[in-house]
């Protein structure tokens, strides 16, 4: 992956201050590599996630129900597909838990390109 996909994702980051709702592809009903970094690698967000302190376990759903289910990925399946049939998987402990994995995410990106630049 290059590394100006990377760059455009941290530079619309700054522009909106962190701010995931104000974000160019941001779209409450879907997920973060469907929507906001789905110009990013797969595989790089895959090995993002396996890094998290909080990561349930799974690739395909790697926000946990709450902090108490860490590496219950059967329940962070079930917690997507709940906040998913409301349209919204940015809301409640779910929703704060997803958008702190963005920001690890977008912290990740940032050391990566860092490394590469050094």
């Amino acid at each position: 992956m290059g590394l100006d996909t990377i760059n455009d994702v941290l530079r619309e980051y700054d522009r909106c201050s962190g701010d995931i709702r104000l974000m160019d592809g941001y779209r409450p009903e879907v997920g973060l590599c469907g929507g906001i970094l789905s110009n990013v690698s797969i595989y790089t967000l895959w090995g993002i996630f396996y890094t998290w302190p909080k990561f349930s376990g799974s690739k395909m759903f790697p926000v946990p129900v709450g902090d108490q289910y860490i590496g219950d990925t059967s329940g962070a399946q079930s917690a997507y597909d709940e906040h998913a049939s409301i349209g919204d998987l940015y809301t409640g402990e779910y929703g704060e838990l997803r958008i702190e994995l963005f920001h690890y995410i977008v912290a990740e990106l940032r050391r990566m390109v860092d490394e590469q630049s050094s």
